[in-house]
């Protein structure tokens, strides 16, 4: 998400966009190559230790699968992800020709802010949560207010974080 932006139009631009997109398989063949070759299925074993593969080797009737999806965290899961992926897909898909086409980036131009997208979401995913804990969810709140204070209502804190440094779980720190 970061490098593959970038990657794929300079390689369209040197060839064409159709081989460009065969190109973009390299990847996921080596990575499917790498996981094929390293990785090993356990052998099943229950709480005691005793194997128990021939039992999931005979497989499971579509009565357990509708159990399972019966469930309304499942059902919830699936429909989140269902959700998450279409948006990523039509994200994906539609931004460099939202970019190219009403906005007019060249496809240099374009490349790099979708590739900016990809930097954005790998350090909000794992960053934001790693700096909030370190210096506290009380100093992020404050953070956040000031940010209202100056930018509007959108940046208001959740009532989710009021509680949490209402009930003094303030992160590492506390």
């Amino acid at each position: 998400a970061i490098l593959a932006p970038i990657v794929v139009v300079a390689l369209a631009e040197q060839f064409d966009w159709r081989n460009a997109f065969f190109f973009t398989m390299i990847p996921g063949l080596i990575l499917a190559g790498f996981v094929w070759k390293i990785m090993r299925e356990p052998e099943a074993q229950d709480a005691d230790g005793q194997a128990f593969a021939t039992e999931l080797h005979e497989g499971h009737s579509r009565s357990d699968i509708s159990t399972v999806l019966r469930n309304r965290n499942v059902m919830l899961g699936v429909t989140m992800f269902t959700g998450f992926m279409i948006f990523a897909m039509v994200f994906q898909v539609y931004s460099p020709l939202y970019l190219t086409t009403v906005h007019g980036l060249s496809p240099t131009v374009m490349s790099f802010v979708m590739a900016s997208f990809g930097v954005g979401a790998a350090l909000w995913g794992f960053t934001v949560p790693l700096i909030s804990d370190y210096i506290g969810l009380d100093t992020m709140l404050m953070i956040a207010e000031s940010m209202t204070d100056a930018l509007g209502e959108r940046f208001r804190a959740p009532q989710t974080l009021r509680k949490l440094v209402e009930a003094g779980h303030l992160g590492r720190k506390s």
